[in-house]
C-alpha cells in the first residue's frame, strides 16, 4: 500500500508539470493529456497512473467521463483497494441499480473488508438478479465464515440442485497467496465436509471431501481435510 501511495504521489507530481505546459494550450491540451496519458497506462499496466488520469478527465468534465468510473471501479479492485472500490461502487449503484458487475464488485470488496452482512446482502441479491449458482455458494461460504451453520446447510441444499452447477467454477485460496480453479461442485462438497467436521460428524465429513476429490483429486482444501481426519485430528 505505501509502494501505491509513493506512486501516486510521484505520478501526480509529473501530471502537475505536464499540465503547466498543456495549460499553455487551454484546457482542450489538458483533455488529450490525461486521455494519451490512460491509453498508455492500460497499455502498460500502470493502474497509479490510470487512476490519477481518470481523476482528472472526471473533474474537467463529469457528464462527457461519467462512463469512465467503471474503469475506475475496476482499477480500485484489481489492485485490491477494496474500500475505494466499495466506496465508488456504493455511488455506481445509486445510478445503475441492476449492473451485476458493480453488484460483485461491491460484495467482494465488502467482503475483503469484514463486511460480512453487507457481502451476504450483496451476493443474495446478484443470486436473485442472475441465478448463477457461483453466487449462492458465495451465500453458503458468507454464512459458514458467520458461524451461521443452520442458515448455510439451508443454502448448501438449494445448491446442490441448482442448474449450472456441475458447469460452474470458484476460486478457493488456500495457505498463503495461493488459490486454485476449482470445479463448483468440488468447492460445496468441500464446505459440506467441513460443516460436519465443525459438528462432530467425522463420517460424513470424510464422505464429503471424498466426494469433492471425486471430481478435482487435486483440490488442496478437500485433501487437507482428509489428511486431518485419517490423522485423527
Amino acid at each position: 500500500m505505501r509502494t501505491i501511495v509513493i506512486l501516486a504521489l510521484a505520478v501526480s507530481a509529473l501530471m502537475v508539470s505536464c499540465q503547466k505546459e498543456a495549460g499553455k494550450g487551454g484546457e482542450n491540451n489538458l483533455e488529450t493529456l490525461h486521455k494519451t496519458v490512460y491509453a498508455n497506462s492500460k497499455k502498460y499496466k500502470d493502474i497509479t497512473a490510470g487512476a490519477v488520469s481518470i481523476q482528472y478527465l472526471i473533474a474537467l468534465d463529469s457528464v462527457k467521463y461519467a462512463s469512465y468510473k467503471d474503469s475506475l471501479l475496476s482499477l480500485y479492485f484489481n489492485a485490491g483497494a477494496y474500500d475505494m472500490s466499495a466506496l465508488l461502487a456504493n455511488d455506481l449503484i445509486k445510478v445503475h441499480p441492476k449492473d451485476t458487475s458493480v453488484m460483485r464488485m461491491l460484495a467482494v470488496s465488502n467482503e475483503a473488508m469484514g463486511l460480512f452482512d453487507e457481502a451476504l446482502k450483496g451476493q443474495r441479491a446478484l443470486f436473485e438478479a442472475t441465478k448463477k449458482p457461483e453466487h449462492l455458494y458465495q451465500v453458503m461460504t458468507l454464512l459458514y465464515k458467520q458461524e451461521k451453520d443452520k442458515e448455510a446447510r439451508e443454502v448448501l441444499e438449494q445448491l446442490k440442485t441448482t442448474p449450472g452447477i456441475k458447469e460452474a467454477t470458484t476460486v478457493v485460496n488456500y495457505r498463503q497467496g495461493e488459490s486454485q480453479i476449482v470445479p463448483l461442485e468440488a468447492a460445496m462438497y468441500n464446505v459440506a465436509g467441513a460443516l460436519d467436521y465443525q459438528e462432530g460428524k467425522r463420517k460424513e465429513a470424510l464422505a464429503n471431501f471424498k466426494k469433492a476429490l471425486e471430481i478435482m483429486p487435486e483440490f488442496y482444501q478437500a485433501q487437507m481435510g482428509v489428511q486431518a481426519l485419517s490423522q485423527g485430528q
